[in-house]
């Protein structure tokens, strides 16, 4: 007689004795012992409860069409009942197929032969079968509940620990939680600097790209929404939520609770301050992250003060990050006319300034070309991406892949996506910082100041960037250095010759 042979797990990770090579040589053996010829061996990776099965049905219809052809009843070889089904919903196709003798079950660990010619009484056995199998997939059922219970309740987690940490076994072999000492230290970073109210998630994303902090899984960057769902995470200061419940877990945490509330608040827009800081990063103060204290180094701070009058003032002051130190706070205004001056300083004869803009232009049409070509490819590749996503979801919906396989795949091709889209973002912000530094460099023989005075505060922080740096402020006074090349226009503009 012809045979199929039927090995069926629910998952990837299901226990060596029920793995599909153990059932497939239980089959084969018995294959040999009775000696039928194995037509094709399916091996099925799905639930038997959840879902429509099917690679189950898929596997019975090739073997009707196989009967057809022989037009000889044909065996079915299944290790257990409960590998072939767990519900009666399947003994309905089955019982037919056995009806029609199309085909008889064998089920190996039951002794039990199911065929046209079977008595109530193996009816009934093979009944009982499913019975039992069901009241198994129940009281499993059950049983997970109260696993999980227990570990909730004694501070165990449930499931894939979040990152910055570690699923390891123990030496007896028992799940267990560990600090991921390459990661936990970007976690913290993470929720340290989103607490000042100074980061955006899009900021800190770019931030922690910059870090290498990267997901378990892919090994990719971590995007956005990965980043939203961390910085709301209560694992990491001590709490596990489960089901809309938080449990205490007694794995270390890695920031306080203060920490984490205080993100949260920025999170969700419930803190004023933070609100006021961020309304000062989608305006962003001019010279924020740009000037260093002279005494100490640490960054100098920018505030708005409104008088009596209503008239507003910024000063910039010492962050006093590494303590205190006498650095005074300064009126924005007068770095302003100081840079102003430094400005007027750089300027170069009218021939050379002809000569450069002649280069620029050149190079405004080649940069064009660059940055149009490349950002024409990365929405092709963009929008590549959101097919693959559209036929990974079509897959889902049929059941061709499982939950945790289409949120990982998702997941991947979405952070894709976000670096693509980054590095469109990325080519868009090129081509005006390249429009800054030409108008920058065609105003040399100018006006130089005047343009620095009449642009908006971005374009200001741009020419800051391109011209200087290592900007520091000593009681009042700005120090700097020109960036080259414009430190040689500057040491060579005495020179008789170079104004000739």
């Amino acid at each position: 007689m012809d045979c199929f042979i039927f090995c069926r797990v629910s998952s990837t990770t299901q226990e060596d004795g029920f793995s599909l090579d153990a059932q497939e040589e239980r089959a084969n053996n018995y294959a040999n012992q009775h000696c039928y010829s194995v037509v094709k061996t399916f091996k099925i990776t799905e639930s038997s409860t959840r879902g429509n099965r099917k690679s189950f049905y898929s596997a019975l219809d090739e073997v009707k069409k196989y009967q057809r052809q022989k037009k000889e009843t044909v065996a079915l070889l299944f290790d257990a009942v409960d590998r072939a089904q767990r519900s009666f919903k399947d003994t309905t196709v089955l019982d037919e197929l056995r009806n029609k003798k199309i085909v008889e079950l064998h089920f190996l660990r039951e002794n039990m032969i199911i065929n046209d010619n079977a008595s109530a009484n193996d009816i009934m056995r093979w009944d009982y079968a499913v019975l039992s199998a069901k009241a198994y997939v129940t009281a499993s059922s059950e049983n997970v509940k109260r696993s999980y219970k227990y570990k909730l309740e004694n501070g165990e987690i449930v499931g894939e620990a979040p990152l910055g940490y570690l699923n390891v076994r123990d030496e007896q072999n028992k799940s267990n939680v560990i600090v991921d000492a390459e990661r936990a230290p970007l976690i913290k970073r993470l929720f340290e600097e989103y607490a000042t109210g100074l980061e955006s998630t899009r900021t800190l994303t770019d931030k922690a790209k910059t870090w290498g902090l990267t997901s378990k899984r892919s090994g990719i960057p971590i995007n956005k929404a990965h980043l939203h769902r961390l910085l709301a995470n209560p694992f990491y200061y001590g709490e596990m939520l489960y089901k809309g419940k938080l449990y205490p877990h007694k794995y270390p945490p890695l920031v306080s609770k203060a920490l984490f509330k205080q993100c949260q608040d920025i999170l969700h827009g419930k803190n004023m301050e933070s609100h006021r800081r961020y309304k000062c990063m989608s305006k962003p103060f001019l010279f924020k992250g740009l000037i260093k204290c002279g005494q100490c180094g640490c960054l100098m701070t920018s505030d708005k003060k409104i008088k009596k009058s209503g008239k507003e003032y910024t000063y910039l002051f010492c962050s006093h990050y590494k303590g205190n130190c006498t650095n005074k706070r300064v009126n924005e205004n007068v770095i302003l006319e100081q840079l102003s001056d430094i400005f007027k300083e750089l300027t170069i004869p009218q021939k050379l300034a002809e000569a450069v803009r002649e280069d620029a232009e050149r190079a405004i049409n080649l940069e064009n070309e660059i940055h149009t070509k490349r950002i024409r490819e990365l929405r092709t590749q963009y929008d590549n991406k959101q097919k693959q996503l559209l036929k990974l979801r079509i897959l889902f919906l049929d059941d061709k892949v499982t939950a945790d396989e289409f949120r990982e795949m998702s997941d991947t091709i979405k952070a894709e996506q976000e670096n693509i889209n980054e590095e469109m973002q990325y080519h868009i912000q090129a081509d005006k910082h390249f429009d800054i530094a030409v108008s920058t460099i065609l105003t040399l023989g100018k006006d130089l100041h005047k343009l620095f005075m009449s642009s908006k505060v971005d374009a200001k922080r741009e020419i800051l960037n391109f011209l200087l740096s290592n900007l520091k402020i000593n009681d009042g006074k700005l120090s700097y250095t020109w960036n080259f090349p414009f430190d040689c226009l500057t040491n060579f503009r005495h020179l008789t010759n170079w104004r000739e």
